[in-house]
């Protein structure tokens, strides 16, 4: 576990009560011999450090890696990383299944399913996320919509926080980036 977020705090909090050890930075930090035996490597940390972490992990062949991060910042950072195509495909961001969370105990609870799930051998996995398409999970997906602030995928549902300023109704992650689109909406009109 890479990060001090509230989701990296979250994470820790609910993976020994699933029987997984959740630890820190290996000694020495990021690399691919200090990763031997680890299942998964979840990289929560806004921005520090998360490309060597990223990397090390791919390289040592790490079952499960995952970036906390938006579809737009996450794509960013993965294909900006010195891997091969495939192990850069294989990094999983946002990282989680796709549950419709919103909080960070939320997110944490999705991401730890998704390790299960890949743990376990379930390569359908990701089959719940955006894009998954519905006959993997035998469910309609739920509706998503992009925050035109932060670019991070939300569902468009009832309790969503969303806006009709500009004439269009718009979801956001949260009443902040609710907040700063009511603010300067022709700012974030582009963004869908």
């Amino acid at each position: 576990m890479l990060g001090e977020t509230p989701i990296a705090r979250a994470l820790t909090g609910f993976g020994p009560g699933l029987g997984y050890e959740v630890a820190g930075p290996p000694a020495g930090g990021f690399a691919a011999e200090s990763l031997a035996g680890v299942h998964a490597v979840v990289v929560a940390s806004h921005g520090r450090d998360e490309e060597d972490a990223l990397t090390a992990a791919m390289r040592a062949g790490v079952p499960y890696v995952g970036l906390v991060a938006s579809p737009r910042r996450g794509a960013a950072v993965v294909g900006g990383l010195d891997l091969t195509r495939e192990q850069r495909d294989a990094v999983r961001t946002p990282a989680g299944l796709w549950i419709g969370a919103r909080t960070p105990g939320e997110i944490a609870l999705s991401i730890l399913a998704e390790v299960v799930a890949s743990v376990r051998g379930r390569d359908g996995a990701r089959s719940a996320a955006p894009g998954g398409g519905p006959a993997a999970t035998g469910r309609p997906e739920p509706r998503t919509a992009p925050d035109p602030v932060c670019g991070m995928t939300v569902a468009a549902v009832p309790g969503t926080p969303y806006s009709d300023a500009g004439g269009e109704r718009r979801w956001f992650c949260c009443e902040g980036c609710r907040t700063a689109f009511e603010a300067e909406p022709g700012r974030y009109a582009e963004a869908r």
